[in-house]
């Protein structure tokens, strides 16, 4: 079965400056009333990717930086209080893994580094998130996301292994696996600074 699709390009990475992180509990995400001015969003720590989920009010957005601290790299965001809190993924070890299933599930949620995501729609209220992950190792880690009123829950359903060569950008899901685009090298200084969240120029 094919499981990846590489699409090698190199790009430009733009960086948004990190904002103090909310604190929420695991597995479903409750929203925070507090704003952060007209037309803008905070709670959010160096967001890179942000995707819709379906055609719901809700978004989630990736944090492609480096913080051992935060309960989680995935913010989920409701469009219509314009407001942000972490969303914390459910772990279930017994789970039936898709994609690579030699691919291992991560240790611990909080050394992910998320970036490039995509969801796909099974249904109204439920579907499948995509993330680029940069920490520990190079995944693209897929979770299954439901819509319960004002509550989204989370919960991790398997990953798939990117080559170390390649740094992986945006993910999109196929019949058969995922693609990926890739625009530089692991190994490249700029991507230091870009999870430490500071501007890393154009590549």
């Amino acid at each position: 079965m094919k499981y990846l699709t590489l699409l090698l390009f190199t790009g430009a990475v733009l960086v948004l400056s990190p904002a103090s992180a909310m604190q929420s509990s695991g597995g479903v995400a409750p929203l925070s009333a507090d704003r952060c001015g007209r037309n803008a969003i905070c709670g959010l720590r160096n967001p890179e990717d942000v995707v819709r989920l379906g055609s719901t009010q809700f978004a989630i957005a990736s944090s492609l930086a480096r913080a051992p601290l935060s309960p989680s790299h995935l913010y989920l965001v409701d469009l219509a209080s314009m407001t942000a809190a972490p969303l914390v993924p459910t772990m279930n070890p017994g789970t039936q893994r898709s994609l690579d299933p030699s691919c291992a599930p991560p240790q611990d949620l909080r050394t992910l580094i998320t970036h490039g995501l995509s969801s796909r729609s099974d249904s109204p209220d439920h579907g499948r998130l995509y993330v680029v992950n940069h920490g520990g190792t190079q995944s693209i880690e897929m979770f299954e996301w439901h819509v319960r009123g004002r509550n989204v829950a989370l919960t991790w359903r398997g990953c798939v292994d990117v080559p170390p060569t390649v740094l992986a950008n945006a993910v999109a899901p196929l019949p058969d696996g995922v693609a990926v685009t890739s625009f530089g090298s692991p190994d490249d200084s700029k991507l230091a600074h870009l999870i430490a969240g500071r501007p890393g120029g154009c590549g």
